[in-house]
């Protein structure tokens, strides 16, 4: 198989939370498609680790919201020099995070609350470190809900309304 498009998987090691990044380089070895696709779709909380590729896996956005490395990474691979790089990117959490009153949260209430708050904060160090660590890169614009985005019980099924 030969990848036409551009392709970026990430998955994170449950016993060592390394972060693995297949794109259309390394996806095609093996059964690195199947596997890498199959481990992230294991969401933290709602499914068990995937046993795949010799160690156990969840989702990438256990360890980052979005990959902005991976994307100024592959410009600079292009032989893109940073003043040459615009990133607009579109993120996951709500631009601010609100006030809650957590008092009749039970286990599953403070579980949604807890991937809130953590997503929020992951996704604003992501875009700092990527900010600090390809100066003359041009982050123009970074989308962002203006609240947070609905919680279900069941993941990939809530609809997500966004105001932009």
């Amino acid at each position: 198989m030969t990848m036409k498009r551009e392709i970026d998987i990430g998955i994170v090691n449950t016993i060592t939370g390394k972060y693995t990044a297949f794109s259309k380089q390394n996806i095609t070895e093996g059964q690195n498609t199947d596997d890498a696709l199959f481990a992230s779709m294991s969401y933290a909380g709602f499914f068990p680790p995937a046993n795949k590729l010799g160690s156990y896996w969840f989702d990438g956005s256990a360890q980052r919201d979005i990959d902005i490395f991976a994307a100024i990474n592959r410009c600079k691979d292009a032989g893109f020099a940073n003043e040459d790089i615009v990133l607009d990117s579109v993120m996951t959490s709500a631009a601010n995070l609100n006030e809650v009153d957590p008092q009749n949260f039970k286990s599953v209430g403070m579980l949604f609350r807890y991937f809130e708050i953590s997503s929020y904060y992951q996704s604003m160090d992501n875009l700092l470190r990527a900010k600090f660590s390809f100066p003359g890169v041009n982050f123009r614009y970074n989308i962002m809900p203006t609240g947070a985005i609905p919680s279900s019980s069941k993941p990939l099924v809530s609809p997500h309304i966004f105001k932009l």
